[in-house]
């Protein structure tokens, strides 16, 4: 029945397809009693590959993180556009912001938005500011990282609370 479920998997694309367990190929090596090295192998390679996929996601998080960062930095708060000093350079930071974009990767700044408990994020402060009627983002202290519209990092925000009616009437 083994040749039905291979053919089976044919009939879908390649990135549908689903993989055979490493561990029915290592119990079937060691089964056959071919060669011990060969099952030691298969586990090697499969834990070195998880590994580089490890180092890829930590590496693909610091560079959107920091990229965000240094892009932050060289913007204007009140009109969005990029310094008359940093306009040079942030040309290659909106190339490197576009690279990542078009291989997946998305960066979302949460400043400004609105705030609600159950959202995917870290709320990491919540600060009480006048003239908020509810709670707001009002900082972004790590951007929310997506890859193939899949999370990979939560975004850090400090929270905005309207202040207490109350306590400003005493």
């Amino acid at each position: 029945m083994k040749w039905l479920q291979d053919l089976r998997q044919m009939s879908y694309p390649p990135e549908f397809r689903i993989k055979e367990p490493v561990w029915e190929e290592l119990i079937s090596s060691l089964s056959r009693e071919t060669n011990v090295r060969s099952a030691l192998a298969i586990v090697q390679s499969t834990s070195k590959d998880t590994e580089i996929l490890e180092l890829q996601k930590k590496l693909i998080l610091a560079l959107a993180t920091n990229l965000w960062r240094t892009r932050q930095k060289m913007l204007d708060p009140t009109s969005g556009e990029p310094e008359v000093p940093m306009k040079k350079a942030f040309r290659h930071v909106s190339a490197m912001w576009d690279a990542l974009h078009e291989n997946g990767i998305e960066i979302q700044d949460h400043t400004h938005q609105s705030f609600h408990l159950g959202q995917t994020l870290n709320a990491i402060a919540f600060e009480p500011k006048a003239g908020l009627t509810g709670e707001v983002v009002i900082e972004t202290v790590k951007p929310t990282v997506y890859f193939r519209k899949e999370v990979i990092q939560v975004g850090d925000v400090i929270v905005g609370t309207p202040l207490d009616s109350s306590a400003s009437s005493k």
